[in-house]
């Protein structure tokens, strides 16, 4: 069975979204395929990068995993501030711009080095990110073959000269959606001999029967509701979400639920409810009992939340200005779009207005991922690139 190491910023079944659940849930159903190790971090939370795990060997199923402390929390206000002021800039030096990855963490030298010593052990490295300083900072020292799934999308730190690195290097590059392979090739074409390919992200498996009652005795939810799963923060854009959630529905029997970790102060409101974590049975009787999902972030290198919504027949709302959000409203007719704060109270009301409607871009959401996200095709294009580039980088 071929080894395969794995770098990723942090790594656990507690990290319920973005590129670390989808690493977690790839690696697990390519583990009969591939012998796993993970060089990851003990942070948790991707705010502070507080060690959380204890440092050292430990398993995941079949996946091993080894984790390396992080020696500088991170302050996100102070580092906010200070990326507000760098990014002024009309341009960074090299010494900036390794001074901004340092400071964005999680600053695990441990970590960077065990890789680097280890390397011969494995027959191909597997990066998962381009944002983080594990990637960046090993990714350039390993001489065993290279694939990088980097989650991309249209921000100021994709065009730093770091970036361009990191993105032409490995000899591999896998995008999850086309509208990601399009900014890939924009930004940084291709170099020659490189691999470049969309392998189409996740599998989506939600329940054959899901049975509402559990759900409905425990949180109690008003009727109808809305619903958004993930980081519940400004930069996933929550913060703009619940403003004009509490300003349409002033006067509305309405109820918003937001389900994820809450790194934003809410507003005392019954409209407005936190629900935190919750369990994978949970999670799809909430999207299943919603009347519709509404993701605001502007930034989706995927979008599962959304993608499990459509799963279970529940229409959906997104922010426009997300080309991967756009692309999936667009090609499946399973609910609209908006942008700007008119086109969302527009929309936001057609919907709750028309039961009808809702039936039949439930239907067509249920079909586009049937029929795009199944695990077979999804892993048998994984497969069929790593395997590729280990061939062609075979002595």
């Amino acid at each position: 069975m071929k080894k395969i190491a794995v770098v990723i910023q942090r790594f656990g079944r507690e990290i319920v979204g973005g590129s670390e659940l989808y690493a977690l849930r790839l690696l697990e159903k390519l583990s009969n395929r591939y012998s796993f190790t993970v060089y990851t971090t003990c942070a948790l939370d991707y705010l502070t990068w507080a060690n959380h795990y204890p440092s050292g060997e430990s398993r995941i199923g079949e996946i091993r995993v080894i984790r390396f402390p992080v020696r500088t929390p991170r302050n996100i206000d102070l580092f906010n501030h200070y990326m507000d002021d760098l990014f002024q800039k009309p341009s960074l030096t090299a010494e900036e711009e390794r001074e901004w990855f340092l400071r964005q963490g999680p600053y695990s030298p441990e970590l960077v080095e065990a890789v680097e010593r280890e390397q011969e052990e494995y027959d191909l490295f597997l990066f998962f990110t381009y944002l983080y300083y594990p990637v960046v900072e090993s990714l350039p020292r390993v001489h065993r073959p290279r694939v990088l799934i980097p989650t991309t999308h249209r921000e100021r730190p994709l065009f730093l000269e770091t970036s361009r690195s990191t993105f032409t290097l490995p000899e591999g590059v896998l995008a999850l959606t086309d509208e990601e392979r399009a900014l890939m090739d924009e930004v940084y074409p291709s170099p020659k001999g490189q691999l470049r390919r969309t392998v189409g992200g996740i599998g989506i498996e939600p329940p054959e029967e899901i049975d509402l009652t559990p759900f409905l005795e425990r949180h109690r939810p008003l009727f109808p509701y809305i619903t958004y799963l993930g980081r519940i923060d400004e930069g996933k854009g929550v913060g703009w979400l619940v403003e004009k959630f509490r300003e349409f529905a002033a006067h509305k029997p309405l109820q918003l639920l937001l389900v994820g970790q809450k790194n934003l102060t809410l507003p005392k409101d019954p409209r407005v409810r936190c629900l935190g974590y919750l369990s994978e049975e949970e999670k799809w009787q909430v999207l299943k009992g919603a009347t519709l999902y509404v993701h605001p972030s502007r930034f989706e290198s995927l979008s599962i939340s959304m993608l499990e919504a459509m799963a279970v027949g529940t229409p959906v709302l997104v922010n426009g200005e997300s080309p991967v959000m756009l692309g999936h409203a667009l090609k499946s007719r399973a609910g609209l779009y908006y942008k700007g704060e008119e086109e969302f109270r527009e929309a936001l009301g057609w919907l709750l207005e028309n039961p009808e409607a809702r039936e039949r871009m439930g239907r067509s959401g249920r079909e586009y991922v049937r029929r795009n996200y199944s695990w077979k095709a999804l892993l048998e294009r994984v497969t069929e690139a790593l395997e590729e580039v280990m061939e062609k980088t075979a002595p």
